[in-house]
């Protein structure tokens, strides 16, 4: 974690106003506040509608709820305010029960906000703490994020989701501070249960159905399990209970519905003695993974990233869709999902995974999940590793090898040689070879990071010609030769389209200069460019160093 805080730090409230996966994914954030604030009172705000999930975690001292209804009654206000463009209306805002939340909420000195909606970043803006982390929003309603793991994670979903590799749960760590601390995993409430060891838990509920798994595929899959000898029991919260009965009905053979009827706990406590969760993109998973149950991933649909929201653990399998495809969660057969389930208990070989999947003619891709160590990566973060490992184009290598870069580099921490080693390892598990030509990739980020650490350099010298009045002329001259230099980066980056990522990510960090004084603007613009220059220094090195069997 690095050196304690040196100023004392009394009072620390972190806010997650997402759904019930977000907020467990938040708690190795929280694990790493209480470290990094040991002596300070730890306070975390979420949604009352999502009550039972941190109750109990012993590095959080107050579970703090903020009412649903308060939120939805202004969250769509304020969406419509701050893309309008014509300011924040707050007096508006601040009618019906919201400045009695706002005051309650007052007297923190650290507050982290992990949410990015408009109303999380609006209320945020409102607290009085004196340190603020996250998102915030200037007063004619544009959004701004205080740190590059935040601005990292608004770029990629705007720019490059699908070139993603780091997990939520790491930029949360990120923005903790917490490079070099090595892998950590999220937490749950959980409440032991009398129920039969062994079930194969089926979780058909879903946040969006535009990546959800149909239901008659979850009967069907219920009912070859049966056959398999299997017992399963279907699970989710309240809000799934009219899907699962519909599950329920559907099943020749009837499973157990626990539906609906447990708490949080409860259902943490019931996953932890399942042999295994079978679920698409919902918040049980990240349950499952809290309490050390495997889960098998079934990622679907055009919206569907695992690599972003995946459940935290090592050994979960998932299987996925081809992106761009057309393919949703209804082109995955009962049949491919058996076939997986039947490799993860070992009665399918990886030849007749391969073999039954491809006769129901829908592409897929399979991964099983894994864990960094803090030597080759400074969150400790998560990776997915092909089971069937082909060719790489060097586009997929560079991609691959630049998140380690990206961590390193936004998080000033330097790979040893034995980190090397393991991305070696890690990648070479992936891919076999590289197809292309990695020489050219190799020039084209070495020259893109002189551009980026010579442009750092000029913002750096304008800050001190800037306080000297007598070299303004020689300052208005400066800051052409940094717009010529920023359009030549610019070009740099659409010729090698694996640039992409870092130049979007630098793109909008830029766009997030708060409005300060001209020296404090100059400063920040310095320290975003040399932190983009090491991330390009880094990629470089690992792409020199990392080699992957003859076809590299």
């Amino acid at each position: 974690m690095g050196e304690k805080m040196e100023k004392q730090i009394g009072n620390v409230l972190v806010i997650q106003l997402e759904r019930p996966g977000d907020i467990i994914l938040t708690t190795a954030f929280l694990k790493l506040a209480r470290e990094k604030y040991p002596g300070a009172r730890l306070d975390f705000l979420q949604m009352d509608s999502f009550q039972g999930i941190v109750e109990g975690a012993p590095f959080v001292d107050n579970v703090l709820y903020f009412p649903v209804a308060l939120y939805g009654a202004n969250k769509n206000a304020l969406e419509r305010m701050s893309d309008s463009g014509e300011g924040i209306d707050d007096a508006l805002l601040l009618d019906g029960g919201l400045r009695e939340e706002i005051r309650r909420l007052s007297g923190y000195d650290v507050v982290y906000n992990l949410a990015h909606d408009a109303f999380s970043l609006w209320l945020n803006t409102q607290l009085d703490a004196p340190e603020k982390h996250g998102g915030v929003m200037a007063p004619d309603g544009r959004r701004f994020f205080l740190d590059l793991w935040n601005i990292y994670l608004v770029a990629f979903v705007h720019g490059f989701r699908n070139e993603n590799r780091i997990h939520l749960l790491d930029l949360y760590k990120g923005c903790a501070g917490a490079v070099g601390s090595g892998v950590t995993l999220p937490y749950i409430n959980c409440e032991a249960v009398e129920i039969e060891e062994g079930l194969v838990a089926l979780s058909p509920g879903a946040s969006s159905y535009a990546k959800a798994w149909p239901a008659e595929h979850f009967a069907a899959l219920s009912d070859r399990l049966s056959a398999e000898g299997y017992k399963t029991v279907l699970v989710g919260g309240g809000a799934d209970r009219a899907l699962c009965e519909r599950v329920y009905s559907l099943c020749a053979v009837k499973p157990l519905n626990m539906c609906g009827k447990t708490t949080v706990a409860q259902a943490a406590g019931l996953l932890k003695k399942c042999r295994i969760l079978i679920s698409h993109d919902t918040g049980t998973i990240h349950m499952a993974a809290a309490v050390g149950t495997p889960v098998l991933y079934i990622s679907c649909g055009e919206e569907a990233y695992f690599r972003e929201t995946s459940p935290y653990s090592g050994g979960n399998y998932i299987m996925q869709t081809a992106l761009g495809g057309g393919y949703g969660g209804a082109d995955i057969s009962p049949e491919s999902v058996m076939a997986l389930f039947g490799y993860m208990e070992g009665s399918v070989s990886g030849e007749a995974l391969a073999e039954k999947t491809a006769a129901q003619g829908v592409p897929l891709a399979f991964y099983v999940s894994y864990l960094f160590s803090e030597q080759c990566d400074g969150v400790g973060g998560i990776g997915f590793r092909p089971l069937f490992r082909g060719a790489a184009s060097q586009e997929a290598f560079y991609i691959e090898l630049l998140r380690y870069a990206l961590v390193a580099g936004m998080g000033g921490y330097t790979i040893l040689e034995r980190g090397i080693a393991e991305i070696g390892n890690n990648v070479g598990s992936a891919f076999a070879a590289v197809d292309g030509d990695v020489e050219a990739m190799i020039h084209l980020t070495q020259r893109s990071e002189r551009e980026l650490a010579s442009i750092a350099e000029s913002f750096m010298q304008g800050a001190e010609m800037l306080m000297n009045p007598s070299r303004h002329q020689e300052l208005a001259e400066l800051l052409v030769r940094i717009q010529e230099k920023e359009a030549g980066f610019e070009v740099l980056a659409e010729s090698g389209g694996v640039l992409q990522p870092v130049f979007c990510t630098l793109s909008w960090a830029l766009k997030m200069v708060l409005d300060e004084a001209p020296e404090a603007i100059f400063a920040t613009s310095a320290r975003i460019y040399a932190a983009f220059a090491r991330v390009l220094e880094t990629q470089a090195m690992l792409l020199s160093k990392v080699r992957l069997g003859d076809g590299r």
